[in-house]
């Protein structure tokens, strides 16, 4: 009999060899206690079932609590904003009960990684709606701390990056697909205080830069990456972090035109750079998404883009750019005014001035009669915006135009073929 004893850190395994044939494995674990004469390769297998069990059950350990110092006032913080992305197809992996259980427990182990590393690098851990969290950093008025709150949500973004590969190691022996996720980084300033309803009252942040990061989390997953970060972030991290520019919009209403980057590694003391990478940190964009079109537009300084429709919207709404401008289709040398190029649709006709933005595109140009069709098929909803033939006169709302105007009827307005009708 030759005795073979394994120390993992969870337990004990025993191997106890017989024969060639005939074997006997014991496993001493906290809540595990299993004779096993079976050949050496399944209690090998039933002693990674055992470490896998305790590592998820340590994970799960892990708890959020107040950071030691947190001081209520409005300064500079820094925000993570990170989300479990694709997990409703989750629920469509096998039978219904079944998918349901590895759906939660898939959320569940997500969230209790990302508030260990949050914790741990001495952030506050907040759930939003859904599979998505907040990290925030700068709770303390402390001199130097919006600078060493972008070290430690950097480090703990990618902390949760290589904990989302173990994880999947883990779901892969399960036969589970793997799980993918985005997170985007903004500094700015918040206000910093317990807020909520009576009874409910907690730590928290609040502000345009929680804005800012959820954007950029969205963004990651357009991107096909797991990490974005604002500018500000990136100018107060690049000595230690590694990463590339990656685009260029506007993360609010509120925001100008901001770059945001790609954040690969960091680089130690010594000025050794570290990859710190996963087969999991490219997000495969789905085939619908690759083809939008986008376009490169001239806003007077220089070259931006590309954008989508959307981004465009947005940049027209906040007069950063014209109809007038010059505007180019990705991948191609063609250029036309950006009111010509294809992106909006609307009615034709010298009378067709008026541009109307929902809130997420631009549609137009539409004439007076057209606008009023529109309105009343609700094709355009009443707190819309309007601007005439151009942006630097600034947009109205639907309402204010349609009384300047004097159609302040306009909702009751009935084309003529339903009149007949």
């Amino acid at each position: 009999m030759r005795p073979k004893i394994v120390l993992d850190g969870c337990g004990l395994l025993f191997f106890l060899s017989f024969s060639d044939k005939s074997h006997m494995a014991v496993a001493f674990y906290p809540d595990v206690f299993v004779i096993l004469t079976v050949p050496v390769f399944c209690a090998a297998a039933y002693y990674l079932i055992c470490v896998k069990r305790l590592f998820r059950r340590s994970a799960k350990a892990a708890a959020p609590s107040e950071p030691p110092a947190f001081v209520a006032g409005c300064r500079p913080v820094v925000v993570l904003h990170g989300s479990l992305l694709r997990w409703n197809a989750l629920l469509e992996t096998g039978a219904p009960d079944v998918a349901v259980e590895n759906t939660v427990e898939a959320i569940n182990d997500f969230l209790t990684a990302a508030c260990r590393w949050v914790v741990k690098t001495g952030g506050l851990f907040e759930r939003t709606e859904g599979a998505s969290f907040y990290g925030f950093w700068g709770t303390a008025d402390v001199e130097g701390s919006a600078i060493d709150g972008v070290r430690s949500a950097l480090r703990c973004a990618l902390a949760l990056r290589q904990d989302l590969a173990a994880i999947n190691e883990s779901r892969k022996i399960d036969g589970l697909p793997p799980l993918w996720i985005g997170m985007g980084v903004h500094a700015g300033r918040g206000l910093v205080a317990r807020i909520g309803a009576a009874g409910a009252i907690a730590p928290a942040i609040v502000g345009e830069v929680n804005a800012c990061a959820a954007f950029l989390d969205r963004q990651s997953a357009l991107e096909g990456v797991d990490l974005l970060v604002s500018q500000d972030v990136w100018e107060s991290a690049s000595a230690e972090f590694l990463g590339q520019r990656r685009g260029e919009t506007a993360f609010t209403e509120l925001t100008g035109l901001t770059a945001y980057h790609v954040i690969k590694g960091y680089r130690e003391a010594e000025g050794k750079d570290v990859i710190v990478e996963t087969p999991y940190c490219v997000l495969e964009i789905p085939s619908v998404a690759k083809s939008v079109e986008r376009w490169l537009i001239n806003n007077g300084t220089q070259i931006v883009g590309p954008y989508s429709a959307g981004e465009i919207a947005g940049r027209l709404f906040a007069q950063e750019i014209d109809f007038d401008a010059e505007c180019w289709r990705e991948g191609t040398g063609q250029s036309s005014r950006l009111a010509e190029a294809g992106i909006f649709t609307g009615s034709a006709g010298e009378n067709a001035t008026l541009w109307v933005y929902d809130g997420a595109l631009v549609h137009g140009p539409f004439s007076k009669g057209f606008l009023q069709t529109a309105v009343a098929r609700g094709a355009i909803g009443a707190d819309s915006h309007v601007c005439t033939g151009t942006t630097v006169d600034g947009w109205i709302t639907l309402r204010s135009w349609a009384e300047e105007n004097g159609v302040s009827d306009i909702w009751d307005y009935q084309p003529e073929s339903k009149k007949a009708a």
